[in-house]
């Protein structure tokens, strides 16, 4: 629909005008898109995921509801639905605000405070403790799987399913909940953890599909590794009756339609237990998100579905409201790739200060570390060489002080600290922006021989300092 309705806007308003109708090209066709999904199903790169998959689908959790899903009797007929809605306000925070903390994306805090919700819901209607949750997660599919690949305006179902374990790593018992939906510091820690353990599927999970049924010599591994649970965010949508944003023409020319949200029309077959389809829908106080749940009615009840989805609307509230406070979000491993970092290190790591990238060492860069630690208070650094420059013509400090800040930004390698973590390893810590402190002595209303010798002192004063790594 996203590359249908743009199309058949442009079509028709080019028709209404007389003029010819262009369309926007097409990159990347179906079946191009279709001939490698089924290459690369049996490559080295995919096979070597299958551990990962394999991990997941020997996930253990509880049973939720009266008996397992039996497909010959849940069938689509069978399926109840239930609906809610979250205020404007929250959902305008997890879209921004929930995001923009913890450097992530949406479906971080949807799916930690989803996992939350279910492992509380097991609780309370005595299903287990287990904190883990495995929800087979809907993605759009449209992964560049190879280079050159287009599919922005491809035309095509592109759905990617995939499983995954859900921890948030809070425990699970009287008061974990509530800590959450009250919007604590347990909240922070539940979309940090979840975020990690989205960040961790290889490529967004697009090679779970191809695993699970594009190879033969993997499918059986992975057969019903699935979960009870699916989850699938459609995105973001004008609210029915509402223009899409960017569409100019007369009022309600182009709207969306009302046809009810969501529900089991046309399923060949019921997949889940309980499915969970949530989309955000702008409309005139703002954005909301809209839940529709689906379920076996054999597995699960009315009322049980609905005390769930309570939860998770508590859950999304305390987590918005989480976002609001004081020193909450903050970064984790997945947002240094090139560093080797637990989360403990991570928050040693942005302690007081701004940062915007943490690398490893490189193996020289930890021998001048080893040198540097060796060297006692008030001895010369052996590694810490000066180099003086005499520069002729008129002096203009603040010129100097921009090159000197422009230089750090094209090699931020060279405004970098070295910081231990509490792993006990050395890093470099990259500032968002490097400081320079430039230092001037004006010595032009002074004979040339103290002019000289205040240069020297300087310079002598400067590598005495030495180099604070």
């Amino acid at each position: 629909w996203r590359v249908l309705v743009p199309d058949l806007i442009a079509a028709v308003s080019a028709a209404l005008a007389g003029e010819k109708v262009t369309l926007e090209p097409v990159g990347t066709s179906f079946a191009e898109w279709a001939r490698l999904v089924a290459a690369d199903a049996a490559s080295p790169r995919r096979l070597g995921e299958i551990g990962v998959w394999q991990g997941i689908a020997a996930t253990t959790e509880p049973a939720i509801g009266a008996r397992a899903l039996d497909r010959s009797v849940d069938t689509p007929e069978t399926l109840g639905a239930l609906g809610a809605s979250l205020a404007a306000g929250a959902t305008a925070s997890l879209l921004g605000d929930v995001a923009a903390a913890f450097h992530g994306g949406v479906n971080d805090g949807l799916l930690a405070a989803l996992a939350v919700a279910v492992a509380e819901w097991r609780r309370r209607r005595g299903w287990g403790s287990s904190p883990t949750v495995v929800v087979e997660l809907e993605g759009h599919g449209r992964e560049e799987i190879a280079e050159g690949l287009e599919l922005s305006r491809t035309l095509g179902w592109f759905t990617s399913l995939f499983p995954v374990a859900l921890e948030p790593g809070i425990g699970v018992g009287p008061g974990v909940f509530e800590q959450v939906a009250s919007g604590g510091p347990a909240a922070g820690r539940a979309v940090k953890a979840v975020k990690e353990q989205l960040a961790a599927l290889p490529d967004h999970g697009i090679g779970y599909g191809m695993l699970a049924f594009a190879n033969p010599a993997t499918a059986a591994s992975l057969c019903g590794g699935g979960g009870q649970i699916g989850f699938n965010y459609l995105g973001r949508f004008p609210a029915p009756g509402r223009s899409p944003v960017g569409v100019s023409g007369p009022a309600g020319a182009w709207s969306m339609a009302g046809e009810p949200f969501g529900g089991a029309v046309g399923i060949p077959a019921v997949a889940h237990a309980l499915e969970l389809n949530c989309m955000v829908l702008d409309d005139t106080d703002g954005p909301r998100l809209r839940a529709s749940w689906s379920f076996a009615t054999g597995v699960l009840s009315q009322e049980e579905v609905a005390e769930l989805s309570a939860l998770w609307m508590q859950a999304l509230e305390g987590i918005a409201a989480h976002a609001a406070s004081p020193g909450a979000g903050g970064h984790t491993p997945s947002d240094f790739p090139l560093a080797t970092l637990t989360q403990a290190d991570v928050e040693a790591v942005e302690a007081g200060r701004e940062l915007a990238d943490v690398w490893n060492l490189t193996p020289m860069q930890e021998g001048l570390a080893f040198h540097s630690a060796l060297v006692a208070p008030g001895e010369p650094d052996v590694y810490a060489v000066q180099l003086v420059l005499e520069l002729s013509g008129e002096v203009e400090v603040d010129r100097l002080g921009r090159a000197f800040s422009a230089l750090l930004r094209r090699h931020p390698n060279l405004g970098a600290s070295f910081v231990q973590v509490p792993s006990g390893a050395l890093v470099a810590v990259v500032p968002p922006e490097p400081g320079v402190a430039v230092s001037y002595d004006d010595t032009s209303a002074v004979a040339e021989a103290e002019a000289l010798a205040r240069a020297e002192a300087l310079a002598r004063a400067d590598h005495d300092a030495g180099f604070e790594l």
